[in-house]
């Protein structure tokens, strides 16, 4: 019996920043589109990152992603859920369910979202089933206060005025 387990190959670290931009691009479906640089993605691109540094095999990173729960700044695989959340900012499971097949399962099923289709494995119960699994998740958010008045921030340097902006947002 032979055993195979996807696996990045040693991520060299100067390496492995640029890894983690392109599949952070990749799973938030920014590849071809306009760039957004926001704390989500940081914290996710940042976790990601780590992860290609300790080698993490692709199965278990995938499982961590799909899997995640917890605070985005404790848990940076949050940012899958996150990055795709609806008008009420909640995540969007049908978002979740075409990106997730597309990303970590190589089959295009969004067509499936509103029927079958007469030479598709992949049927409309099929995707409902996945995007069920998304239903479930849900976002919830703690209000932390700025540990300086308006008036103290203004009076920062700009970099860390922006840097505490961007841990506070």
């Amino acid at each position: 019996r032979t055993q195979a387990r996807a696996s990045f190959s040693r991520v060299l670290p100067e390496s492995g920043r640029a890894w983690a931009e392109f599949w952070t691009d990749v799973v938030e479906g920014e590849a071809t589109t306009k760039k957004r640089e926001d704390q989500i993605k940081v914290l996710f691109r940042n976790w990601f990152e780590k992860q290609l540094g300790e080698n993490v095999p692709f199965d278990e990173l995938t499982r961590r992603v799909i899997g995640a729960e917890g605070f985005i700044q404790d848990n940076g695989a949050v940012g899958y859920l996150l990055a795709y959340t609806d008008m009420q900012q909640q995540p969007d499971a049908k978002a979740l369910a075409s990106t997730t097949a597309r990303v970590f399962m190589g089959l295009q099923i969004e067509c499936a979202q509103c029927h079958d289709h007469p030479f598709a494995d992949w049927k409309r119960d099929d995707f409902m089933s996945i995007a069920a699994y998304f239903g479930r998740a849900k976002r919830y958010q703690d209000k932390v206060d700025m540990p300086v008045s308006r008036a103290e921030l203004e009076k920062l340097p700009e970099a860390e005025r922006q840097k505490l902006r961007m841990e506070y947002q």
